[in-house]
């Protein structure tokens, strides 16, 4: 008729015991120091585990206090929580609101971090609010749940491996501008740096979403399942993907890349393109495809081939080893995969430019580059270059 304790004592320097109540039901731990005029303090939420009726308890708080009283309640509170050291996790959820509400505190503690897996799965849960009381937000913590939208408050300075994968209807995750770990830009969450992209909202459509400038990762998991990504430019900044960063992601048909190649994790490309593959586009005179095109062909990726990125105007790749002074010429490979014809400017003035011409060079098909040297450049203290088509 009602939860009962059973095999009471200490382990691991914890005092705890075993509930026995054969229901999934949620039961209440209280705590109080003082039976002949008690303050009972909800101290924990379990949930009697339904194959065995039964679950374990523990309080790590019990060491603090010089004699420790302990009731059971059924539970009516929707969070099941823990407490250590003054601060609650909030380790799941059974209510049925569609927004959820979390609270500051919980049993008298604030409310500290959100659990791994606490609200996985929970697909009749769309909105979340966190408290700023919250600093950490735990792996898995929203995996596949139904939120469209979330934010994450000043507070919090640490994010778990795939809190927000695979959400289907997520379409922005927004941060507080006061946020001194994460940041925000047009849903997609950064490091506040922004120099890692964290997370891709799976349910954010893009025909070709282009990744910001001076991003150098690609977290695991970025993308995973993104549901409405068709294309993805990736700037030359990009030096590594992560494992299954674009895994799952089954409307991706093509990648851009600005640079060259980056290292790439293991099934970073799984099941894309409808399971035909992605497309790897990069610029002519950029490096490292080869290796990068036999990591993608790989077991555990998808990869559908690789070609030139053909681009609309010259470029001047500035990253590769022939940018600089070689044989006392300073020179630059010109990128275009056409045959035309480009013809290299000069001057001395940008502000008040005259540009002269200082070498014609055709494009070669095969490589889609050409390479401009400059013997003349040690003879003027500044000298700027611009690329045109003849």
């Amino acid at each position: 008729p009602a939860p009962e304790i059973l095999n009471v004592g200490v382990n691991n320097n914890q005092f705890g015991f075993t509930i026995s109540w054969a229901t999934n039901s949620s039961v209440m731990v209280d705590a109080c120091t003082n039976l002949a005029n008690p303050a009972w303090l909800q101290i924990s939420t379990v949930t009697v585990i339904a194959t065995i009726g039964m679950t374990n308890f523990t309080d790590p708080q019990w060491g603090g206090f010089h004699t420790r009283f302990y009731r059971l309640r059924v539970g009516s509170s929707p969070f099941a929580f823990t407490i250590n050291n003054g601060g609650v996790t909030v380790t799941g959820y059974n209510g049925s609101s569609s927004s959820v509400i979390i609270p500051g505190t919980l049993g008298g503690y604030p409310v500290t971090s959100i659990g791994d897996f606490a609200f996985s799965g929970n697909s009749g849960m769309t909105g979340v609010s966190i408290p700023n009381s919250v600093t950490n937000i735990g792996a898995f913590a929203f995996e596949a749940s139904g939120l469209t939208s979330v934010t994450i408050p000043a507070s919090v300075i640490g994010i778990g491996q795939e809190a927000f994968v695979s959400c289907g209807n997520l379409t922005n995750i927004s941060v507080s501008a006061r946020n001194s770990a994460f940041c925000s830009i047009n849903g997609v969450l950064f490091d506040n740096a922004q120099v890692t992209l964290i997370a891709y909202p799976a349910g954010l459509p893009a025909d070709n979403y282009i990744i910001p400038a001076g991003v150098t990762t690609i977290s695991d998991y970025a993308f995973y399942y993104g549901l409405g990504v068709g294309n993805v430019t990736i700037p030359k900044s990009v030096s590594s993907i992560g494992d299954d960063a674009f895994a799952n992601c089954f409307t991706l048909s093509g990648v851009y890349f600005g640079g060259n190649a980056p290292g790439v994790g293991s099934f970073a490309f799984y099941e894309t393109g409808f399971g035909r593959g992605v497309t790897v586009n990069y610029r002519p005179g950029t490096a490292g495809w080869p290796a990068f095109d036999a990591a993608l062909s790989a077991f555990g990726q998808s990869f559908a081939g690789s070609a030139f990125w053909y681009r609309p105007a010259p470029e001047a790749l500035n990253f590769e080893p022939n940018f600089g002074v070689h044989d006392n010429q300073f020179g630059f490979t010109i990128s275009w995969a056409t045959n035309a014809t480009v013809v290299v400017d000069a001057c001395t003035n940008s502000t008040n430019p005259v540009w002269l011409p200082a070498a014609t060079n055709t494009v070669t098909a095969t490589t889609g580059t050409a390479y401009f040297g400059d013997p003349q450049w040690a003879r003027y203290s500044v000298r700027f270059y611009r690329l045109r088509s003849q």
